[in-house]
């Protein structure tokens, strides 16, 4: 079995236009997309795309239609220049408990058959509904992962578009860590982890 559990913490600080800050108890699944029917097997209280005290669908991400997340994470590889044979894919997100979820931020870590990650995605989403997935080529297989990008999504109504993101994130093992800060014109506005 691959997939874990994580027992956490989420910071989130904003800096500016008002400042704003909370922390709070988590946790969270890592699962390797290849047992969720095993798992349901094996786990009473867990269901996969059906009703449980803890379940999966696969409708909560991707194309958000319930379609497979596996040909959906290997098609965005492809238009990325990723290869997408041979691979394992780990997502980290939480799950729906009694039927209700939300994933401001859920990743899919993708490894090659030896085991090394090739691929790290960012899915986004926001209240209303939203998503958007940032997609990184991961060159070393490294402990610490560092990616930036600009903003191409709207998240908050407190902040503008006009932002950069900074990723940081360590490889899945008995620890787990992502933070990510957004800076406007190199004044860091938000802050934001899972630990």
């Amino acid at each position: 079995m691959n997939s874990s559990i994580y027992n956490g913490s989420v910071i989130h600080k904003r800096f500016k236009p008002k400042s704003h800050f909370f922390k709070y108890s988590v946790f969270s699944l890592l699962i390797d997309l290849s047992e969720l029917n095993q798992l349901e097997r094996d786990v009473k209280f867990f269901s996969f795309n059906k009703f449980n005290l803890i379940s999966f669908f696969e409708k909560d991400h991707g194309d958000r239609d319930g379609s497979s997340l596996i040909e959906w994470v290997k098609k965005n590889l492809d238009e990325n220049e990723i290869k997408s044979e041979d691979i394992r894919i780990k997502l980290l997100c939480y799950p729906r408990i009694f039927g209700y979820v939300f994933n401001p931020l859920s990743v899919f870590f993708i490894y090659d058959k030896s085991e090394k990650l090739i691929s790290i995605l960012y899915e986004v989403k926001n209240t209303f509904g939203e998503q958007h997935t940032y997609i990184f080529k991961v060159k070393d297989d490294l402990k610490l992962f560092q990616h930036s990008c600009l903003k191409k999504f709207h998240v908050s109504p407190f902040i503008e578009m006009d932002c950069n993101y900074f990723f940081r994130i360590l490889k899945p093992g008995e620890k787990m860590s992502v933070v990510i800060d957004q800076y406007q014109t190199n004044e860091k506005i938000l802050y934001a982890s899972q630990d």
